[in-house]
């Protein structure tokens, strides 16, 4: 594999869950560049009830939350939490709107702030919550976080998952954690306890073992849902990082440790010791049908696995950590979070957005807190949740490995840095990851190859509002500049 000699893209700096202590963004005064409609600081004087941005509610108010939660267990509890708020006395009834998958949701969301249509709550994600910002259409809500009468005390939730929410260019909190999951490796039980493997540990012990079940079983061992996951994880556990809250690449000065670690995985894919998901997209339906025996994917994955097994052909399957390299580098997990979010794109509207904030209040802590973190195979995103024995005694075998991790989680930020967007390096580098794994493309070289392209501007362009409405000006330049 010939060297890179020019620019490409990777994730950063560890995090870990397990710090305390967050701190509200500066809400003091406004800064001059806060969208139309954002606030930072209390319009009217003061957080009493009555204020502009407090106002008495005296006539029912209807909020409409846009997600994009389908599976059964987790609409269930969702649509509970919903009904249990709006049995409350205030005058406020949230309404649901689902659509069918985070990109469907991504794309009404986009669409409707365009068109002055936008809901007033979202659940989204966090690579795309700063396409949202930079369109003017969220809402600071340090005011509320700050009230003494609507507040919300930050000192419980994460720092990795807080780090997402308010580390934008704008200064304020635009989303707050919801339904926080990471990777996993999916494995088949009864296939290691019939063949007697060990599980895993380091990348060197997966090498070793798919290459045994290859020669013992003929079939492929291995894969990686997430072509972009795959990359940015390397890259983290190379100890280079992908970027930093403000869309800095932070890989320039170990670029051949990245691209050894990416070739390393790449030459397994194309020996068959490792293999993609392929048409599938996704490895659950072939774990399902036995056709591999482990797997990395998202914690999320686990609700929809029994739901393939072949009655007829059942196995017991479980979780293990990402593994990571015995004698370099570092462990790195990947982990993500949605954030939920208020809207507010046009002339201020306090009374939604006060009704907006009761609920976002009410679904981040207390019993709604608890039965989110506790369905499906979500974590907690409050230490308090995270310790108690009510989660750990109903947390499954997917979500403790997950909690198990969380040291090594590292942020997934998002970020528009007026030459790209989170949301397009993340779209783009699964598709050229994909073009490499899939078809074979040259990871590296002088010539035609992915990186090449991707450094030459070829390939990623501006997404989200930045390039469709201009918040940055021209739409179509360039990601990434050549690195010399």
């Amino acid at each position: 594999m010939k060297r890179l000699t020019c620019s490409l893209l990777v994730l950063c700096m560890l995090l870990s869950l397990a710090a305390c202590g967050s701190k509200p963004g500066d809400s003091s005064s406004p800064p001059s560049n806060t969208p139309n409609g954002n606030v930072t600081s209390a319009p009217g004087g003061g957080d009493e009830p009555g204020s502009e941005l407090f106002p008495e509610r005296t006539e029912p108010i209807t909020v409409t939350f846009w997600h994009s939660n389908t599976q059964e267990s987790i609409v269930k509890t969702f649509t509970e939490i919903v009904d249990s708020f709006n049995a409350l006395d205030n005058n406020i009834t949230v309404e649901l709107v689902q659509y069918s998958s985070a990109d469907d949701l991504n794309t009404a969301v986009t669409g409707a702030i365009m068109s002055g249509t936008a809901p007033d709550l979202v659940m989204g994600s966090t690579i795309y919550i700063i396409d949202y910002l930079n369109a003017g259409a969220l809402v600071d809500m340090t005011p509320y976080i700050e009230s003494e009468e609507y507040g919300l005390d930050l000192s419980d939730f994460y720092d990795c998952w807080l780090e997402n929410s308010n580390n934008y260019d704008i200064p304020g909190y635009y989303g707050l954690p919801m339904l926080p999951y990471s990777e996993v490796v999916y494995y088949n039980k009864t296939f290691f306890e019939e063949h007697n493997y060990q599980i895993p540990e380091t990348w060197e012990d997966m090498e070793a073992l798919c290459r045994q079940i290859k020669a013992d079983t003929g079939i492929t061992g291995f894969g990686w849902d997430n072509h972009a996951k795959m990359f940015t994880t390397m890259a983290e556990q190379a100890g280079a990082g992908y970027t930093d809250s403000k869309g800095n690449l932070l890989f320039t000065e170990t670029l051949d440790t990245v691209v050894d670690k990416v070739s390393w995985y790449n030459g397994l894919v194309q020996e068959g010791i490792f293999r993609t998901a392929g048409e599938s997209r996704y490895f659950s339906g072939p774990f399902a049908n036995q056709e591999i025996p482990m797997y990395i994917g998202s914690g999320v994955e686990s609700m929809y696995i029994d739901q393939k097994i072949d009655p007829n052909n059942p196995f017991t399957w479980s979780t293990f950590p990402v593994p990571y390299f015995a004698n370099e580098g570092k462990r790195a997990v990947f982990c993500e979070n949605h954030e939920l979010a208020i809207i507010d794109q046009n002339e201020p509207d306090y009374d939604k957005r006060l009704a907006a904030w009761e609920f976002v209040r009410y679904f981040e802590t207390g019993d709604a807190a608890l039965k989110m973190a506790q369905v499906g195979a979500y974590l907690p995103a409050l230490k308090s949740i995270a310790a108690s024995d009510e989660w750990l005694s109903s947390a499954n075998d997917c979500q403790l490995t997950g909690a198990s991790q969380m040291e090594y989680f590292y942020p997934f930020y998002g970020f528009d840095n007026g030459r790209f967007t989170s949301s397009a390096i993340y779209s783009d580098l699964r598709s050229y990851m994909g073009d490499v794994l899939e078809n074979g493309a040259d990871l590296v070289g002088d010539g035609d190859d992915v990186l090449g392209d991707v450094v030459k501007g070829e390939g990623l362009r501006r997404h989200g509002f930045a390039g469709r409405v201009g918040a940055h000006g021209q739409s179509d330049r360039p990601l990434l500049q050549t690195v010399a």
